[in-house]
């Protein structure tokens, strides 16, 4: 399991594409899943910084943790 806890800040993004691309890496993961779930991911913080927190900020913690 990885984790990763930071401020819910669009400037933060690059860096949720890098944990996500490192935790692939670490599983083993092939590469169009791991851009793939950057991609997804990606629209799924945006969302929580742009309507969730309406940009005021807050927290995003995301786990990468393989399953089954």
């Amino acid at each position: 399991m990885v984790v990763l806890r930071l401020c819910a800040d669009c400037y933060q993004l690059a860096t949720i594409r890098e944990f996500v691309a490192q935790a692939g890496a670490e599983l083993d993961l092939d590469d169009c899943l791991v851009h793939d779930l950057q991609l997804a991911i990606d629209e799924a913080c945006t969302n929580v910084i742009e309507h969730g927190y309406g940009g005021q900020g807050g927290e995003i913690g995301l786990t990468i943790e393989p399953a089954d």
